[in-house]
């Protein structure tokens, strides 16, 4: 299976979708209704609520949106892969990586703000990798602020996420005041509409505008969860290693990426504390980075061995984990 994704056929994207599929079946048997919770966001809430009648009568349409997302975000994160050349050849590894990755742990199987937030983030990314050779940076700067601003009405705590914008602008460009004011005007446009929403239609302003909180984490994982985890962090390390092995024979532009991408990773360890409440849900951006890392211990290696134990005992993992955390509840 690994083989077929290592090169770009045109069939790929296609194999991609059917290799999700079947790894996201539990839930499409049962799937899971998402419950919208006292901190969540205004657009969040007004969006479940908008799909609920059909959704609790039609419980798929929830799984088919999830499924959509993640594929959708699995292209685009492989795209950004392929594009900046952060690999010798182009391939489909990263998306597979983060099929795999998100079929590991149930709370990543609900649509939640946080899923939805990670679609902008990835259009981030791409585009903080498109600065240096970008003619055009104050729109794109701009169009950054303004996915920015609209991941927060879906998720707050992605706001941290400007720290890595930011760096990304200081390390693709040079300094120039104008196209960082860009970046802030696109951030609050978002918010600039909401308060004439909030000003027309005398909405209740704790329901619109969204708060977070620092907090500790608290969450606990099955024994078949732990071994994911494990199974998860090895492939990342050898992926990291041979990442770094090779980065002197990249393009001086594949290399930013690269940081960004280590700064994406970073960041995204942050988000889980700035949550009202803790869950393994939280860690769901760090998919991103984690996967375009990973992707390098099924590319590089001569040997077959770790690819074929490593894929393959994840995908019985999730198996395992789709059965009996989805199927039996």
């Amino acid at each position: 299976m690994t083989g077929s994704f290592k090169s770009n056929l045109p069939y790929n994207s296609f194999l991609l979708f059917i290799y999700g599929l079947l790894l996201k079946w539990p839930i499409f048997t049962h799937p899971l209704i998402p419950a919208s919770a006292a901190d969540d966001t205004f657009l969040y809430k007004t969006i479940i609520h908008s799909i609920s009648f059909t959704g609790n009568n039609f419980p798929l349409l929830y799984s088919i949106i999830v499924f959509l997302l993640l594929y959708i975000q699995a292209i685009g994160v492989n795209t950004i892969i392929n594009n900046q050349k952060l690999f010798p050849k182009p391939n489909y590894l990263t998306g597979m990586c983060f099929m795999l990755f998100t079929s590991l742990f149930t709370q990543w199987f609900v649509l939640s703000g946080v899923l939805i937030s990670v679609t902008f983030l990835i259009f981030i990314l791409s585009k903080l990798c498109k600065l240096p050779n970008d003619n055009n940076a104050k729109k794109s700067l701009f169009n950054i602020g303004l996915m920015l601003g609209l991941s927060t009405l879906f998720y707050f705590p992605s706001i941290v996420f400007l720290v890595l914008v930011l760096l990304g602008l200081a390390i693709t460009r040079t300094f120039r005041l104008p196209e960082w004011v860009m970046v802030f005007l696109g951030l609050i446009t978002p918010y600039y509409f909401l308060g004439a929403y909030d000003y027309i239609f005398d909405s209740t302003i704790r329901n619109i505008y969204p708060a977070f909180a620092v907090s500790l984490l608290h969450f606990t994982f099955t024994r078949y969860e732990t071994i994911a985890i494990v199974f998860a962090l090895v492939t990342f390390c050898i992926g990291f290693v041979f990442i770094q092995n090779n980065m002197r024979k990249l393009l001086v532009q594949s290399r930013k990426s690269w940081t960004i991408i280590y700064f994406l990773l970073i960041i995204s360890f942050i988000v889980p504390f700035l949550n009202m409440k803790s869950g393994f849900l939280y860690w769901l951006p760090a998919v991103i980075p984690f996967s375009a890392i990973a992707a390098a211990a099924y590319l590089y290696p001569g040997r077959k061995w770790f690819s074929i134990v490593s894929h393959w005992g994840m995908i019985i993992l999730s198996v395992i984990i789709g059965y009996f955390f989805v199927i039996t509840k």
